[in-house]
């Protein structure tokens, strides 16, 4: 990040469309220029705002991360800024997760936190719409170091399945003809569901987590025999009793994963 953009190239830059009014100018990476009033970006970034008190001349910050700092990721931090909401996306967009990744590492990189949070809360409202699936929400919370997101993505999961709202499985019911140990097959909480998108912004230990809580879904007694009930589904009360254990599984290993990871760093230092 650089605090004035190169003035020996000045006809590549290019004025955004909406955001053309204010005392502070952002010029991303692909040099489209963004302004807008400092009042709204100082209270959001502590980085943005030290930059603002440092300068001696016009509020001025041109961004050089081709990766994270495009018009894009500049466009969706300016209209959260302003709204705390995010737009809906079409279900299962492949590239959607890579796109809130992006946007989740600018407001690490400038210390966005009240955006963070508000972040979660957007999230919830996607998901709890039917906008976005439990994985894509999961790995969101996961990137945006929130754990609470992430159990409240697989919380939304066993609810999605106790209320049918996810065909073919019904809350541990297993539609006629299907196989009886297919418990994965159409399930939300299922970290094959995963996109390969949603994997790359999800930290390793919380992937880990869900797969471990996942497992035990498969370890069902074998005296958990198949059930009929008056609608004609087959069951395993076993293995619905596990399903809903997933999202406080998660949240009890990740709170030991953390336990330990601290008690190692104490350790370390004496």
């Amino acid at each position: 990040m650089a605090e004035h953009p190169d003035p020996a190239d000045p006809d590549t830059l290019t004025q955004h469309s909406v955001w053309h009014q204010g005392d502070f100018t952002l010029i991303s990476s692909d040099n489209v220029v963004f302004k807008a009033p400092s009042r709204i970006l100082l209270c959001v970034s502590d980085v943005l705002s030290d930059a603002a008190e440092t300068s001696t001349g016009d509020k001025c910050v041109h961004f050089a991360d081709p990766d994270i700092e495009t018009s894009e990721v500049i466009e969706r931090f300016l209209e959260f800024a302003c709204q705390s909401d995010l737009k809906p996306e079409a279900k299962g967009n492949l590239d959607y997760c890579t796109d809130i990744g992006r946007f989740i590492a600018f407001l690490h990189k400038y210390e966005c936190p009240r955006l963070l949070s508000y972040l979660e809360l957007a999230v919830l409202k996607l998901l709890t719409r039917g906008v976005i699936t439990v994985m894509d929400a999961f790995a969101i919370g996961s990137a945006a170091d929130a754990p609470f997101l992430c159990v409240s993505a697989l919380e939304r999961g066993v609810y999605e399945l106790k209320n049918d709202l996810h065909p073919p499985l019904v809350f541990g019911k297993m539609r006629p003809g299907r196989l009886l140990g297919s418990l994965s097959d159409g399930c939300p909480l299922d970290p094959a569901t995963m996109s390969l998108a949603a994997g790359r912004i999800t930290q390793s230990q919380h992937l880990w987590a869900l797969n471990r809580v996942w497992s035990l879904c498969h370890d069902i007694p074998q005296t958990d025999e198949p059930q009929t009930d008056d609608e004609g589904y087959q069951c395993r009360p076993e293995a619905t009793r596990l399903l809903q254990t997933i999202p406080e599984a998660f949240s009890l290993l990740l709170g030991t994963m953390v336990s330990a990871s601290r008690s190692a760093g104490s350790s370390s230092t004496t």
